[in-house]
């Protein structure tokens, strides 16, 4: 199952480096080694979704969130944008999660309300950040009451258009618009182009390994691709862009969990 997603009634339409403004809260030594606690965190989330996903246990994703909170007193220097980051996308994860278990929206809720805010207040603001926020704002939408689902909606729209406009072949940003238009039901508009999407984005060059900046999206896409094909009962087409992604991506839980769905 692709993760939970309620941007529903939408239809939306090399990488910025962020700046970053120089800052004196931390010494040295006490950036150096708040960066090295972040060299793998996206790994990390990665081991710790998989862990949430197929034994319903969110224990260390929510020790993942609990250091970053933690680390996110007071990030100095380019932690001032990556600390939130990180700390944003695993609120992201533990909110599908709690959602896809069927527990009470309100830990959804707080955790998608954090993630937002550390979004919006991040000093420089790029297609990282945008692409981010537009998947948090889809999400909060399934957490919202009725008389503020405009405004989900409106966030989600805007962060997407912001995101696409600095660099539309970002693989998150294609990752976003794929899903957002495959959860979007067809009498809004929806599954028109995620398929064209997710192969546009499985079909750029893979990204280098790079210890803080974000790598994830293109195996997310390729996950949603196989699942767009096999309800299209288009089963070795899916066979094979399954075989050659997980290859490529061994650890990929969106990619993993397929071979636990029929």
């Amino acid at each position: 199952m692709p993760e939970f997603h309620a941007f529903k009634l939408i239809c939306l339409l090399g990488l910025a480096t962020p700046s970053f403004a120089a800052a004196q809260s931390e010494t040295p030594a006490q950036a150096t080694a708040t960066s090295q606690n972040l060299v793998n965190i996206q790994p990390r989330i990665e081991q710790a979704r998989w862990a949430a996903s197929t034994q319903g246990d969110a224990t260390e994703l929510s020790a993942i969130a609990a250091e970053l909170q933690a680390m996110n007193r007071n990030p100095s220097g380019q932690l001032a944008y990556y600390v939130p980051y990180w700390l944003a996308y695993t609120d992201y994860w533990l909110a599908n999660i709690s959602l896809k278990a069927g527990e009470k929206p309100a830990a959804a809720a707080a955790a998608l309300g954090e993630a937002y805010s550390l979004l919006t207040e991040t000093p420089s603001p790029d297609v990282e950040t945008y692409a981010l926020m537009s998947l948090v704002a889809g999400l909060k939408i399934a957490v919202t009451t009725p008389d503020q689902i405009g405004d989900a909606i409106g966030h989600a729209r805007d962060a997407m258009e912001q995101a696409v406009a600095l660099d539309p072949d970002n693989p998150r940003v294609l990752y976003a618009r794929a899903l957002a238009d495959y959860t979007t039901p067809k009498e809004y508009g929806g599954g028109r182009v995620a398929e064209k999407i997710a192969r546009s984005a499985i079909e750029q060059s893979p990204e280098p390994a790079r210890a803080l900046r974000p790598t994830w999206g293109r195996d997310a896409s390729a996950a949603l691709l196989v699942r767009i094909l096999r309800a299209a009962d288009r089963g070795d087409e899916a066979d094979d862009i399954y075989a050659r992604s997980i290859a490529e991506y061994p650890n990929s839980t969106a990619l993993r969990l397929l071979a636990k769905t029929p």
